[in-house]
């Protein structure tokens, strides 16, 4: 009896490190079929994505070629506002909200599994994995807010009182809250993203050579 060989395990993902890295994945991954119905995926070019930036952001915002350079790494800290244009410009060829914190030097879990799904609708349009479709579900579905229930007597006294106090306020009130909360996470995100574009700047300066 023979017996048949246990599959082969599949190689852990390792998320790229750089920012050019992950740009040039983001590429990759929301190549468009062209032409349509041909099974041919072509990247979006420099300029191509310049113009959508441009287009939303106003003529002038950002070129083909800062593009080209931060893509090869020869412009190695781009400001916040760079990233959140190039953000946007993949939040409208992939037709989802593409997380800022993808350019993050710590990556959250949430923010790992989307680049790992993102490798993998870039592996699919090359041929060489499951169809892309399924894998940009996966992708869209690991972009999305992580939802889970919080012990709240894990939670901090301060979080406790607001989340009693806000359980008193009526409907209307509850929702400007809400919308509040989410513009300070906004803002945090960014000072985030700041500080880490901060940080790779200033250890560029003291690499050794520069």
């Amino acid at each position: 009896m023979t017996t048949e060989p246990a599959p082969a395990a599949m190689p852990e993902f390792v998320p790229p490190q750089t920012f050019a890295d992950r740009l040039n994945l983001l590429f990759a991954a929301s190549a468009p079929e062209s032409p349509p119905g041909s099974g041919t995926y072509v990247e979006y070019t420099n300029p191509q994505v310049a113009a959508e930036i441009n287009r939303v952001f106003g003529e002038g915002t950002i070129t083909g070629e800062y593009i080209r350079r931060l893509r090869r790494g020869e412009s190695k800290s781009p400001s916040f506002s760079y990233v959140e244009y190039i953000a946007a410009a993949f939040e409208r060829f992939f037709g989802f909200p593409v997380d800022l914190g993808l350019f993050k030097a710590n990556l959250s879990d949430a923010a790992t599994r989307t680049l790992a799904q993102a490798q993998k609708v870039a592996a699919a349009k090359k041929g060489q994995g499951v169809g892309f479709e399924q894998a940009l579900a996966a992708m869209q579905r690991s972009a999305a807010p992580a939802r889970h229930t919080v012990d709240e007597s894990q939670e901090p006294p301060v979080a406790r009182v607001l989340a009693r106090s806000t359980r008193r306020l009526n409907p209307a009130n509850v929702q400007r809250l809400a919308e509040m909360a989410e513009r300070l996470q906004a803002v945090q995100d960014q000072l985030d993203v700041v500080q880490d574009l901060e940080n790779d700047a200033l250890s560029q300066a003291t690499e050794p050579g520069n």
